[in-house]
């Protein structure tokens, strides 16, 4: 019950923060910038978002095999494309979990996989968002010290594992620092590809590219924030509000986030929500977790 209505609390400030970004925007104007954007841009966005979800499907295995979990392509796959459904429907935030019950497997390695992921996207996220701030504020010189803290983080990991509580959490054999380290260039390649569709929206405007970066990691900070459902409304009101400062028209500003979360996030989950509907894997779910469960009880 407590997650439904988180979920249906995220979905409401989801609502109002879509209806804050459109309050001094012209509808219709949005509506004629995202049909009238040039098929050559298209194409491009369409290029990018394909090398986003190939590198994150890639991301996820490496995540999965690294937290020794047995599995096929396949069955990676389907969690994978079913995960950004999950991300839209499942209360409180627990898509990119529940994904995990696709694959058999323990649920302690699972879970340790996915939380350092969670970190070491957080950690890159920080690191890189002291410079931004730097970049869009220039004379808040100071706060690059923020940049510092993730590297501190990695280089304490071999003290951390010692602590009780997260020493239970660990999975034999797994070399921490590396894990995050590579999850972390996952991480950037999958931000290089967001920033890149970014640019080729904005390459007739008068915008720096450093500025589109810095903005762009701002964004991506802002939706890590889980006050909305899959980052709907913030995402829009951050890009508003940055794009804004450097000239970029309302009805442009509020359309680029939506067009690459459509590319990004809803045409994968398009995808995921056929295999949900017409394929087998409700079956394979339903077993897995009786799988799962057998295997959670021999340890």
């Amino acid at each position: 019950m407590k997650k439904i209505i988180i979920y249906f609390a995220q979905l409401l400030i989801s609502i109002l923060l879509i209806i804050w970004a459109f309050g001094g925007v012209d509808y219709s104007s949005v509506k004629e910038f995202i049909f009238d954007l040039p098929k050559y841009k298209i194409l491009l966005i369409l290029l990018l978002a394909s090398i986003n979800w190939t590198t994150n499907f890639y991301y996820y295995m490496f995540t999965l095999k690294e937290s020794k979990i047995t599995f096929s392509k396949k069955e990676a796959l389907i969690s994978f494309l079913v995960g950004y459904v999950l991300r839209l429907t499942i209360p409180g935030g627990y898509g990119e979990v529940g994904k995990l019950a696709l694959i058999r497997g323990k649920i302690k390695n699972k879970l340790t996989g996915y939380m350092l992921k969670l970190i070491a996207e957080f950690l890159l996220l920080v690191f890189m968002l002291g410079f931004a701030i730097v970049i869009l504020y220039p004379e808040n010189k100071y706060l690059l010290l923020i940049s510092i803290l993730p590297i501190l983080f990695v280089l304490l990991i071999p003290i951390l594992r010692k602590i009780k509580y997260i020493n239970l959490l660990t999975i034999p054999n797994v070399k921490y620092q590396k894990f995050i380290i590579i999850n972390s260039l996952f991480a950037l390649a999958l931000y290089i590809t967001f920033i890149l569709q970014y640019q080729v929206i904005l390459w007739e405007y008068d915008i720096a590219f450093i500025k589109i970066i810095a903005i762009c990691i701002v964004v991506l900070s802002a939706v890590g924030i889980p006050i909305s459902v899959a980052g709907i409304g913030v995402r829009e009101n951050v890009s508003l509000f940055f794009l804004a400062m450097y000239g970029i028209p309302e009805n442009i500003a509020i359309s680029i986030p939506m067009i690459v979360f459509a590319f990004n996030g809803l045409i994968p989950a398009f995808v995921g929500a056929l295999i949900l509907l017409f394929g087998k894997n409700k079956i394979n779910f339903i077993n897995h977790r009786k799988d799962n469960k057998n295997i959670n009880s021999e340890e």
